[in-house]
Protein backbone atom coordinates (compact mmCIF):
# COMPACT_ATOMS: atom_id res chain seq x y z
CA UNK A 1 0.00 0.00 0.00
CA UNK A 2 2.65 2.48 0.80
CA UNK A 3 3.93 1.94 -2.84
CA UNK A 4 0.85 2.83 -4.45
CA UNK A 5 0.08 6.51 -5.61
CA UNK A 6 -2.76 8.26 -6.22
CA UNK A 7 -3.53 8.96 -10.55
CA UNK A 8 -5.01 11.92 -9.02
CA UNK A 9 -3.43 15.94 -8.50
CA UNK A 10 -0.25 17.03 -9.29
CA UNK A 11 2.18 13.58 -9.41
CA UNK A 12 0.47 12.91 -12.30
CA UNK A 13 0.87 16.77 -13.92
CA UNK A 14 4.22 16.42 -12.83
CA UNK A 15 5.12 13.17 -14.74
CA UNK A 16 3.16 14.28 -17.95
CA UNK A 17 5.20 17.59 -17.60
CA UNK A 18 8.35 15.49 -17.58
CA UNK A 19 7.42 13.05 -20.13
CA UNK A 20 6.31 15.83 -22.71
CA UNK A 21 9.59 17.44 -22.00
CA UNK A 22 11.80 14.77 -22.47
CA UNK A 23 10.06 13.51 -25.29
CA UNK A 24 10.04 16.98 -27.24
CA UNK A 25 13.91 17.18 -26.40
CA UNK A 26 14.24 13.30 -28.17
CA UNK A 27 11.50 13.62 -30.62
CA UNK A 28 13.30 17.26 -31.57
CA UNK A 29 17.27 17.10 -31.02
CA UNK A 30 18.13 18.02 -34.62
CA UNK A 31 16.59 20.90 -34.02
CA UNK A 32 18.12 21.81 -30.21
CA UNK A 33 20.65 23.81 -31.57
CA UNK A 34 18.14 25.23 -33.91
CA UNK A 35 17.43 28.58 -32.54
CA UNK A 36 21.02 29.24 -30.67
CA UNK A 37 22.63 28.52 -34.23
CA UNK A 38 20.05 30.91 -35.84
CA UNK A 39 21.10 33.98 -34.05
CA UNK A 40 24.66 32.85 -34.13
CA UNK A 41 24.73 33.06 -37.79
CA UNK A 42 22.40 36.71 -38.06
CA UNK A 43 24.95 38.39 -35.45
CA UNK A 44 27.94 36.56 -37.19
CA UNK A 45 28.19 39.33 -39.72
CA UNK A 46 28.51 42.54 -36.72
CA UNK A 47 30.94 39.96 -35.18
CA UNK A 48 33.07 39.18 -37.94
CA UNK A 49 33.46 43.18 -38.74
CA UNK A 50 34.30 43.97 -35.46
CA UNK A 51 36.64 41.22 -35.16
CA UNK A 52 38.41 42.38 -38.11
CA UNK A 53 38.29 45.75 -37.26
CA UNK A 54 40.07 44.97 -33.99
CA UNK A 55 42.62 42.76 -35.90
CA UNK A 56 43.06 45.67 -38.45
CA UNK A 57 43.57 48.09 -35.95
CA UNK A 58 45.44 46.51 -33.01
CA UNK A 59 47.59 43.57 -33.54
CA UNK A 60 47.18 40.69 -35.82
CA UNK A 61 50.06 38.52 -34.10
CA UNK A 62 48.07 35.31 -32.49
CA UNK A 63 50.99 35.08 -29.87
CA UNK A 64 49.98 38.43 -28.37
CA UNK A 65 46.18 37.90 -28.99
CA UNK A 66 46.10 34.73 -27.05
CA UNK A 67 48.66 36.20 -23.99
CA UNK A 68 46.86 39.77 -23.65
CA UNK A 69 43.63 38.86 -24.11
CA UNK A 70 43.58 35.92 -21.61
CA UNK A 71 45.02 37.95 -18.99
CA UNK A 72 42.93 40.93 -19.43
CA UNK A 73 40.04 39.22 -19.30
CA UNK A 74 41.38 36.89 -16.34
CA UNK A 75 42.08 39.68 -14.51
CA UNK A 76 39.17 42.06 -15.38
CA UNK A 77 36.69 39.71 -14.61
CA UNK A 78 38.34 38.67 -10.79
CA UNK A 79 38.54 42.24 -9.90
CA UNK A 80 35.46 43.46 -11.20
CA UNK A 81 33.33 40.34 -9.31
CA UNK A 82 36.12 40.31 -6.32
CA UNK A 83 35.47 44.09 -5.84
CA UNK A 84 31.42 43.60 -5.52
CA UNK A 85 31.99 41.10 -3.03
CA UNK A 86 34.90 42.84 -1.10
CA UNK A 87 32.42 45.78 -1.23
CA UNK A 88 29.27 43.77 -0.03
CA UNK A 89 31.45 42.50 2.82
CA UNK A 90 33.70 45.73 3.92
CA UNK A 91 29.92 47.44 4.24
CA UNK A 92 27.82 44.81 5.20
CA UNK A 93 24.98 45.90 2.77
CA UNK A 94 23.09 45.29 0.35
CA UNK A 95 20.80 43.18 3.48
CA UNK A 96 18.90 41.84 0.21
CA UNK A 97 21.92 39.75 -1.18
CA UNK A 98 23.89 39.03 2.31
CA UNK A 99 21.04 36.17 3.82
CA UNK A 100 22.63 34.24 0.90
CA UNK A 101 26.12 34.45 2.25
CA UNK A 102 27.46 30.65 2.04
CA UNK A 103 29.05 31.06 5.47
CA UNK A 104 26.66 33.84 7.32
CA UNK A 105 28.59 35.45 10.27
CA UNK A 106 31.70 34.97 9.11
CA UNK A 107 34.42 37.86 8.55
CA UNK A 108 31.81 40.67 9.47
CA UNK A 109 32.63 43.08 8.39
CA UNK A 110 35.62 42.90 7.17
CA UNK A 111 39.03 43.79 8.76
CA UNK A 112 40.50 45.74 6.00
CA UNK A 113 44.11 44.49 7.04
CA UNK A 114 42.96 41.17 6.23
CA UNK A 115 41.71 42.71 3.19
CA UNK A 116 45.13 44.16 2.23
CA UNK A 117 47.04 40.48 2.77
CA UNK A 118 44.34 38.93 0.39
CA UNK A 119 44.65 41.70 -1.92
CA UNK A 120 48.56 41.41 -2.05
CA UNK A 121 48.31 37.43 -2.53
CA UNK A 122 46.34 37.45 -5.12
CA UNK A 123 48.25 40.17 -7.16
CA UNK A 124 51.54 37.82 -6.47
CA UNK A 125 49.67 35.14 -7.99
CA UNK A 126 48.37 37.06 -11.25
CA UNK A 127 51.70 38.47 -11.75
CA UNK A 128 54.05 35.50 -10.59
CA UNK A 129 52.18 32.52 -11.17
CA UNK A 130 49.79 33.79 -13.90
CA UNK A 131 51.52 35.82 -16.22
CA UNK A 132 54.59 32.75 -16.73
CA UNK A 133 51.32 30.11 -16.75
CA UNK A 134 49.74 32.14 -19.51
CA UNK A 135 52.75 32.72 -21.31
CA UNK A 136 53.88 28.92 -21.50
CA UNK A 137 50.12 28.43 -22.40
CA UNK A 138 50.59 30.61 -25.29
CA UNK A 139 53.35 29.28 -26.39
CA UNK A 140 51.95 25.73 -26.25
CA UNK A 141 48.64 27.19 -28.22
CA UNK A 142 51.36 28.39 -30.71
CA UNK A 143 52.74 25.20 -31.24
CA UNK A 144 49.96 22.75 -32.23
CA UNK A 145 49.45 25.20 -35.43
CA UNK A 146 45.94 26.92 -34.23
CA UNK A 147 43.18 28.03 -36.92
CA UNK A 148 43.69 31.12 -39.28
CA UNK A 149 43.11 34.46 -36.79
CA UNK A 150 40.33 35.95 -38.75
CA UNK A 151 38.66 32.74 -38.50
CA UNK A 152 35.92 33.04 -35.63
CA UNK A 153 34.10 29.44 -34.34
CA UNK A 154 31.28 27.85 -35.06
CA UNK A 155 28.71 28.11 -32.84
CA UNK A 156 28.57 24.33 -31.73
CA UNK A 157 31.61 24.25 -31.01
CA UNK A 158 31.83 27.56 -28.50
CA UNK A 159 28.69 26.09 -26.57
CA UNK A 160 30.84 22.75 -26.34
CA UNK A 161 33.92 24.30 -25.55
CA UNK A 162 32.03 26.33 -22.54
CA UNK A 163 30.28 23.17 -21.32
CA UNK A 164 33.67 21.03 -21.58
CA UNK A 165 35.59 23.63 -19.54
CA UNK A 166 32.77 24.99 -17.31
CA UNK A 167 32.66 20.94 -16.03
CA UNK A 168 36.32 20.78 -16.05
CA UNK A 169 36.70 23.75 -14.04
CA UNK A 170 34.15 22.22 -11.19
CA UNK A 171 35.90 18.95 -10.71
CA UNK A 172 39.22 20.54 -10.29
CA UNK A 173 37.74 23.28 -7.88
CA UNK A 174 36.51 20.47 -6.07
CA UNK A 175 39.71 18.06 -5.51
CA UNK A 176 41.85 21.32 -4.95
CA UNK A 177 39.64 22.58 -2.02
CA UNK A 178 38.97 18.52 -0.63
CA UNK A 179 43.09 18.12 -1.16
CA UNK A 180 43.74 21.54 0.56
CA UNK A 181 41.10 20.73 3.60
CA UNK A 182 42.86 16.92 3.64
CA UNK A 183 46.26 19.04 4.19
CA UNK A 184 44.47 21.18 6.68
CA UNK A 185 43.73 18.24 8.84
CA UNK A 186 46.95 16.38 8.55
CA UNK A 187 48.99 19.54 9.88
CA UNK A 188 46.55 19.27 12.96
CA UNK A 189 48.33 18.90 16.35
CA UNK A 190 45.79 16.05 17.14
CA UNK A 191 47.37 14.10 14.45
CA UNK A 192 50.80 15.00 14.90
CA UNK A 193 50.67 13.39 18.63
CA UNK A 194 49.53 9.82 17.06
Amino acid sequence: MGLERKLTGQPVLGSLLTFAILFGVLFYRENLFYLPTTIWVITGEKRQFLWNWFLDNVTQDQFTIWVSGTLLILILQYWIIGALYSWMDLTLKPRALRKYKIQPATNEPLEKKKLIQVVKQVLFNQTVVGIPAIYLGGRLFMWRDPPPVRELPEFHWVFLQFLFFLLEQEICYYYVHRCGTTWDTLKSPQLRSL
